[in-house]
């Protein structure tokens, strides 16, 4: 579903990167920012959205129900809806002086209660542009969510209050959808780790990225179990911290059941310890 979902957007892509060298300078000034995204996608597409620029993160939702068809997959009309929702406002980040940031659409299916979060760092929209990374790595960073909302749970309102991200937010956010990524497109990881949930963030007083894990009911993993998937996250966070250079943290705490601390030598010498065997496994 996400996976075919992220390749249709190829297209979107090239007209972007079309539309934003023609341009001449900045369409959109920052107090116009929210009207010109709810004015495009109503006149080009007739799509109703809100918008909302919390300082350097843009937020914008809309309503698309029937979101998902029987099989739990996107359905052509919600492919056509999010296309053109991601086009429009693609466009204004791109055209705005406003030194937007991060770019966070929300949609939300009120009959099957699901919603869906998009995350997208400006920056690597601009660095694939201009070719600094590729189109494969350019998909791989944009940040997919999907959660079922209980009944209590309100949708969006124009009083919610909408918090800012910044860049060590965004890499907690990274490396959950990386490791949830690479457990759902691996059978074997499926099978042995039992995961239900993860969490996490960044501690800006201890300077340290944290993960919650939360196993099945059923589930009755082993310290191996365990230890793998401690493995693959510590590997997901290494590797996503050197490709955003990011190096104000500490180290990184991952609990599941009880808290495991490891520090950023620790984590350095793991993850050059599992490329040193990687390279040695034949391909």
């Amino acid at each position: 579903m996400i996976y075919t979902f992220i390749r249709t957007q190829k297209w979107t892509v090239t007209f972007l990167i079309a539309l934003w060298l023609m341009g001449c300078g900045p369409t959109y000034p920052r107090d116009k920012v929210e009207q010109g995204i709810k004015n495009l996608c109503k006149q080009e597409h007739n799509i109703d959205v809100h918008a909302r620029l919390v300082g350097r993160t843009l937020y914008v939702f809309l309503q698309a129900n029937n979101l998902l068809d029987e099989s739990l997959s996107l359905g052509e009309k919600a492919y056509d809806i999010l296309e053109k929702t991601l086009l429009s406002t693609t466009r204004v980040t791109l055209s705005s002086d406003a030194d937007i940031q991060f770019y966070i659409l929300v949609v939300e299916d009120h009959i099957r209660r699901i919603e869906m979060t998009f995350i997208q760092n400006i920056r690597d929209i601009k660095r694939f542009i201009f070719r600094q990374i590729s189109r494969e790595d350019y998909f791989s960073r944009m940040v997919i969510k999907v959660k079922v909302k209980k009944e209590e749970e309100e949708w969006f309102s124009e009083s919610a209050v909408l918090d800012e991200m910044d860049l060590s937010g965004f890499l907690a956010q990274q490396v959950i959808w990386r490791v949830k990524r690479e457990i759902e497109g691996n059978l074997l990881l499926r099978f042995v780790i039992n995961m239900e949930e993860i969490s996490g963030g960044y501690d800006r007083k201890e300077k340290t990225f944290f993960f919650t894990i939360r196993s099945k009911e059923e589930s009755k993993a082993g310290k191996w179990q365990k230890d793998i998937l401690t493995d693959l996250i510590v590997e997901k966070m290494w590797e996503t911290s050197e490709k955003y250079r990011f190096d104000d943290f500490r180290g990184i705490v991952l609990r599941d059941g009880k808290a495991v601390t490891m520090s950023k030598e620790e984590m350095k010498a793991m993850a050059e310890k599992e490329k040193s065997i990687k390279k040695r496994v034949p391909k």
